[in-house]
């Protein structure tokens, strides 16, 4: 059950789950203006917002973190060594302590 004020839902087992929606945009242009020290290029970007959102629901989970990704239509993805996987080990390897996480991700 999710409460529209606060963007928590009600988890199957008890627990909380919070529910976030990235919004979609459509790049009007696009300009590599230099690359940086680490290697990763310096962008100019024109975007504008546009009325999709991919959806990510997070909640408590027992063992390790786990990390899914859908389609719109609940058909399984998958990702090799994707952003939140990343993330993710980059707190262990800082030693940054955070709970075990489901955490799922819906493409549109």
């Amino acid at each position: 059950m999710q409460d529209d004020a606060t963007g928590t839902v009600l988890h199957p087992e008890g627990g909380t789950a919070v529910v976030l929606r990235a919004p979609a945009k459509v790049n009007l242009g696009l300009r590599i203006t230099g690359v940086r020290s680490d290697g990763y290029h310096e962008l100019q970007s024109l975007f504008v917002p546009i009325n999709l959102y991919d959806e990510i629901v997070m909640a408590p989970c027992e063992g390790p973190h786990k990390v899914s990704y859908f389609t719109s239509n609940n058909t399984p993805l998958k990702y090799q060594n994707d952003t939140v996987s990343r993330v993710l080990k980059i707190l262990e390897e800082g030693k940054i302590p955070i709970p075990p996480v489901a955490i799922k991700i819906t493409k549109n």
